[in-house]
């Protein structure tokens, strides 16, 4: 099954929601269901993203009867590529992928003829780093809640430690899980209404190392509900959302996709954006004899026109010009539980994400009253 996002349904209608409620005008669709909760007046709203903790990982990892299942009110849709670049910039800036143009870990950067890992300012595969502002600077876009209108309500960013931008005036950073939530304590004893904007990379570090289905996901994401749970029951007049940026699979396969010199003759530039979703700038004359190589010799994986995926709205609407680049022309999703290397350097996660598998495009939207 192929989930494509539905943006009625989805990660960036959280943050239209929020966007509303800080007096932030938008036209993106909001969830009616957070509207009516936020409708509400509660002194303290609180937005914990937790990087992949998915619908069917929570699902997988919890009971029925936790606070985390017991809490889902519906599944949500993720972006495409499903992952944390693309998903966490569309919910920060509230702007659509085709927008915003974060669209995947590795993008070709034109201006120096090279991939770069947007998030570390690094070349890819190489251990050349950019300044600090490069990506930033090519790419630029701003926070929807530091964009507020509503001065009554005041806003407070909480980040790990390595998170660099993003961050309001009333920012912290933490260094684990622990003390992330010694910080949402700080933060509520703070007298006045507010909204705190929080991001956990939590169970995602945790998938990529041992697995999604692994043991170690298991106890981290029961690790989540514990907290969760502890924490919620010492708040008073707030209202709890929690969600995800997408969620993640286990991996079995890695595919040397960089290593196949007879696709490399058809390409322009390198692969990049994801392991789940690569990239592709095709020889536009030779187009036709691509497609032919790619389904004779990748049979069982996708591959899709990037210009059908723009006309079908996957990335929203506009895809501005500096997003339709970053794209390429073609983009190879693969299938099952394989991931393509794009280079040599690559880590062989045994979990990972960017497709369009529902374990990696749903994730849970999660709403607790106190």
């Amino acid at each position: 099954m192929i989930v494509f996002p539905d943006y009625k349904n989805n990660i960036l209608n959280i943050s239209a929601s929020l966007a509303a409620y800080l007096g932030v005008e938008n036209s993106y669709p909001q969830l009616d269901i957070l509207q009516d909760k936020l409708n509400k007046g509660f002194s303290t709203v609180i937005f914990i993203i937790f990087d992949a903790l998915g619908y069917y990982n929570l699902k997988y990892h919890l009971d029925e009867n936790d606070l985390l299942v017991r809490e889902t009110h519906k599944k949500i849709t993720s972006v495409f590529p499903s992952t944390t670049t693309n998903a966490t910039t569309t919910m920060m800036s509230l702007s659509y992928p085709g927008e915003h143009c974060w669209l995947g870990w590795s993008l070709y950067f034109k201006e120096i003829d090279s991939c770069v890992d947007i998030f570390l300012n690094k070349i890819s595969g190489k251990d050349h780093y950019l300044k600090e502002d490069f990506v930033f600077n090519i790419i630029p876009y701003s926070n929807f809640y530091n964009r507020r209108k509503n001065e009554a309500i005041d806003v407070y960013t909480l980040f790990p430690e390595f998170v660099a931008t993003g961050k309001s005036k009333n920012h912290r950073s933490y260094r684990d899980l622990a003390d992330m939530f010694t910080h949402l304590d700080d933060f509520c004893r703070v007298p006045g209404r507010k909204i705190i904007y929080t991001y956990c990379n939590e169970p995602d570090q945790t998938m990529h190392l041992h697995g999604a289905t692994s043991n170690e996901t298991g106890q981290i994401i029961k690790e989540i509900n514990r907290l969760v749970s502890s924490f919620s029951e010492r708040l008073s007049d707030t209202l709890l959302i929690i969600s995800a940026d997408h969620g993640q699979i286990d991996i079995t396969e890695h595919i040397e996709l960089y290593r196949d010199q007879a696709l490399q003759k058809y390409l322009v530039r390198p692969l990049s954006m994801e392991t789940r979703a690569a990239s592709m700038l095709v020889d536009p004359m030779r187009e036709e004899e691509f497609q032919k190589f790619f389904s004779s010799i990748y049979s069982e994986h996708s591959l899709y026109k990037t210009i059908d995926l723009i006309a079908s709205g996957v990335f929203g609407q506009p895809v501005i010009p500096q997003a339709r680049a970053f794209l390429g022309n073609y983009i190879a999703v693969p299938q099952g539980n394989s991931g393509f290397l794009l280079h040599d350097a690559v880590k062989q996660y045994p979990g990972n994400h960017g497709g369009l598998t529902p374990e990696e495009m749903y994730v849970p939207l999660i709403l607790i009253e106190t």
